[in-house]
């Protein structure tokens, strides 16, 4: 349980989004052991600038970048053959500000075993580059070992990135030293933020003892015991740090948050679903009825709009906009070759990103993905308000974990890991791409 937070609230709900990332994380430790003996360890090269970008790139798009940075001669090695490399954050790319963006990527190799994070069976070392821009110059570099291949860096604004390490959650900057911020008793299970990262969402695992029975503090939000095990849910308001509130679910789960509450999405009859709104220092209201075959996944895009992504016969998946009046904003059709959606936020909110991979043929959702399977990873970037795909891009090697892509504070450019570089192109350039063809 987070603890030393001033202020909570208990958050009682009847359900709190769907189970997220019990696959993956049983795969993580199924390939632990291999993915870390992979390779040999890499070494970093100090002074490395970013190289121009003479001749068009080889995407599509046909378009320069404004930065190009290759990142070889720092020891990064592209994702190999196993199909569960798709399922680990090995890198992360993230704008600290609009002058430093950061790398980081996992660098194989035999380590010394520690105890620093007793209920994990993984351990491995990635390496933190910092890039001053536009230059591309290296700045700093530093080795962190992590415990566990989930997600590990998110961006916080104000030249801050939030690092977890095992069940610490720790604010890092350009100097790359980090700061203990958050600690947890159990063992995290998931993070996510609002869209404007004015609020952490923690999810931890722990084991309830008798003095928590007793206490009365944390009530349950499911209507039986589940067990040996709970997964607790800490909503932290992080400028200033304050604990909003607290809550209990069963399984780690997708939960859709924005500034002030969170979206609930409840059963009613005929495939149809209600989509609450839960503030936290107010009263539920009914949002949205949608209809769908199966249960819609909901994602806040900003403040005020958030997005569900819903099934119809054929298995045709849409992507709905949404105000917070149940006014449809716009209609996204995910096409047949989109394989595993996800969404990435763009600080300014005014525009958002679905990041996918591209599938050479129809593949059944419970087949083992294979390498053989993708064709490459596509980001589409679209208007919050119109739902207008504005521009669109091609990138290799495909990630599923982590981040290889982000956007600049100011929502005007976009860093990506593509084909051996980081390159930044601004979005004005890419949406030239698609101009008079925007769907």
């Amino acid at each position: 349980m987070i603890s030393a937070l001033p202020s909570e609230t208990d958050v009682n709900t009847k359900s709190i989004g769907s189970p997220v990332g019990v696959v993956r994380i049983a795969a993580y430790r199924a390939c632990a052991i291999v993915l870390v003996l992979m390779g040999l360890l890499s070494a970093g090269l100090h002074g490395q600038t970013a190289q121009p970008a003479a001749a068009a790139d080889a995407n599509k798009n046909q378009i320069r970048p404004e930065v190009k940075i290759p990142v070889a001669p720092l020891g990064y090695l592209p994702p190999g053959d196993l199909p569960a490399f798709y399922y680990f954050a090995m890198v992360e790319l993230h704008f600290i500000d609009a002058d430093h963006l950061m790398f980081a990527f996992n660098t194989p190799g035999l380590l010394k075993r520690d105890d620093n994070c007793p209920d994990s069976d993984v351990q491995r070392m990635v390496h933190a580059v910092v890039f001053q821009l536009p230059s591309g110059q290296v700045l700093k570099q530093a080795d962190w070992e992590l415990y566990d291949f989930m997600d590990f860096l998110w961006g916080l604004g104000d030249g801050k990135l939030l690092l977890r390490r095992c069940n610490q959650l720790e604010s890092v900057g350009a100097d790359l030293d980090p700061q203990l911020l958050i600690r947890a008793t159990g063992k995290v299970e998931d993070v996510s933020f609002s869209p404007d990262h004015s609020m952490v969402v923690v999810q931890e695992k722990v084991t309830p003892n008798s003095q928590d029975k007793d206490s009365g503090d944390l009530p349950s939000v499911l209507d039986q015991e589940t067990g040996a095990q709970r997964t607790n849910v800490s909503f932290i308001q992080l400028h200033p740090l304050h604990m909003i509130g607290r809550a209990e679910i069963a399984l780690p789960s997708a939960i859709p948050v924005m500034a002030n509450g969170l979206f609930e999405v409840l059963t009613a009859p005929h495939d149809q679903w209600i989509v609450n709104l839960q503030v936290f220092h107010g009263a539920q209201r009914q949002i949205a009825m949608i209809h769908s075959l199966c249960p819609p996944a909901v994602q806040a895009i900003s403040n005020t709009v958030f997005m569900a992504t819903t099934c119809s016969k054929g298995d045709q998946k849409t992507s709905q906009g949404y105000d917070l009046q149940g006014s449809v904003l716009w209609k996204i059709a995910l096409a047949p070759d989109q394989y595993d959606p996800r969404f990435i936020p763009i600080p300014n909110s005014t525009h958002f990103a679905i990041e996918s991979l591209r599938l050479k043929n129809p593949h059944a959702a419970l087949d083992p993905l294979t390498k053989e399977d993708v064709a490459g990873e596509d980001i589409d970037i679209y208007d919050t308000l119109s739902g207008v795909r504005i521009a669109t891009f091609e990138t290799t090697p495909a990630y599923t974990g982590g981040s290889n892509v982000d956007f600049s504070p100011d929502g005007t450019r976009m860093a990506v890991l593509h084909d051996g570089a980081i390159e930044i192109y601004a979005l004005s350039d890419l949406a030239k791409t698609l101009q008079g063809n925007p769907h």
